[in-house]
């Protein structure tokens, strides 16, 4: 027993040791919050939608090591991966820190990233006072956006972003916020979906809780315009016999009704594939256009166009998050509700400035008159009917919209 205990101390002596020297964002309690690098602020394009290039090559940020000490049941182990939740007593009187890793694929240039995962992690070290540190892993530097949900599941990863129309099968009734003509600007929505997403709520209920897993804040886009390349859109029949890019789910169904035929794809391969001619142009909003450089591929946009919006779904392990004290725990929950109204404003903001620079760009925007925006909600609606009878469905969008009315 008492050369375990020298081992343990020599493995947090260790751990402290390699903190200090390679990491000194990680602190003791009380010794004010660490210094973290604030993203560059530049003019409007490059700031907020750098050129595609950028949006790869980001280093992660060494704000935790590789094989850092891991708190386990009590005892502390060895980390073999990156170390997703790292805590270390240097003295039984001590108060921990804690470590998080972030992993997420959206550009750490866009508005997702700037005004949510990097509004949050800021306000969860400040609130914290250096208790709580990040490393963040964005742009899918640690998988693809169908891929970091498992890795969050097997704890590779403590807080990732969760799109439900990449992962169908898995997230199904979370796609509910994803259906065309609901909804509204982002703030709306997300106030709205966050009601069914906390605890308590159906979708934490049936979708996130079983898999052990704690939604904290979502990230919403504003309604996905149509953009493409050789074709001007104005109304439904415009899209006859298009390929268009889809971000899967409930909007394949809203495409097919629309007349053009979907293709399921990332985000990140929009680019190429219009550029190749692989598809016709994208379901897309002005926000996600420019991070993408799309402009460069596309000639024709719509304003109005009730596509749906895309939600991404900032979400904890939970027991990463039990293993935080009480204190800690509600710091986060703090944090994440600053950035979930944080994210939702600069995404409605930033959505008018988009398109006001594709517009200097050379996109020609149009915007649909009343008759036509209801020809297209005509047209999308059995895309809203056949998901309730696939995925029975009904009392899930029947909370949903009664959450809309809600926070109208």
């Amino acid at each position: 027993m008492e050369s375990h205990l020298i081992d343990l101390g020599v493995q947090c002596a260790e751990y402290t040791y390699h903190s200090v020297t390679r990491n000194t964002s990680i602190r003791r309690r009380g010794s004010g919050p660490p210094t973290r690098p604030t993203p560059k602020r530049r003019d409007i394009m490059t700031q907020r939608f750098g050129s595609l290039e950028s949006l790869s090559n980001g280093q992660p940020r060494k704000k935790h090591s590789v094989g850092l000490l891991r708190r386990t049941g009590g005892a502390l182990a060895v980390g073999a991966m990156l170390s997703p939740l790292v805590a270390c007593n240097a003295a039984p009187d001590e108060e921990e820190q804690f470590t998080l890793s972030l992993a997420d694929w959206i550009p750490p240039s866009h508005v997702f990233s700037v005004d949510g995962a990097e509004h949050f992690m800021e306000s969860v070290e400040e609130r914290s006072d250096g208790a709580i540190t990040f490393g963040h892993y964005p742009a899918e530097q640690l998988g693809a956006a169908a891929e970091l949900p498992g890795l969050l599941e097997s704890g590779a990863t403590d807080i990732t972003s969760i799109g439900p129309a990449y992962l169908p099968s898995d997230y199904p009734l979370t796609s509910v916020s994803n259906l065309p003509g609901l909804g509204g600007e982002s703030c709306h929505v997300s106030a709205a979906i966050m009601e069914l997403l906390s605890p308590g709520g159906s979708l934490y209920e049936r979708e996130f809780e079983p898999k052990g897993l704690r939604p904290l804040f979502v990230t919403i886009s504003t309604r996905y315009e149509v953009f493409t390349r050789n074709e001007q859109v104005r109304v439904p029949n415009d899209l006859q016999g298009l390929q268009l890019r889809s971000g899967g789910g409930a909007q394949d169904r809203a495409v097919r009704e629309l007349g053009a035929a979907p293709v399921a794809m990332t985000a990140s391969e929009m680019y190429e594939a219009i550029q190749r001619g692989t598809v016709d142009g994208t379901a897309v909003n002005a926000i996600s256009v420019l991070p993408y450089n799309l402009q460069e591929v596309v000639d024709y946009g719509t304003i109005g166009a009730p596509m749906g919006n895309f939600t991404a779904i900032y979400t904890m392990r939970n027991d990463a998050f039990e293993e935080l004290p009480e204190d800690l725990q509600e710091i986060v929950l703090e944090s994440a509700a600053e950035a979930n109204q944080n994210v939702c404003e600069a995404i409605e903001r930033e959505n008018e400035e988009a398109n006001e620079i594709l517009l200097e760009e050379g996109t020609e925007l149009y915007e649909l008159t009343h008759d036509e925006l209801a020809e297209w909600l005509e047209r999308v609606e059995p895309a809203v009917s056949q998901w309730v009878e696939d995925l029975d469905g009904a009392d899930i969008l029947e909370e949903y919209e009664a959450a809309l009315e809600a926070h109208e």
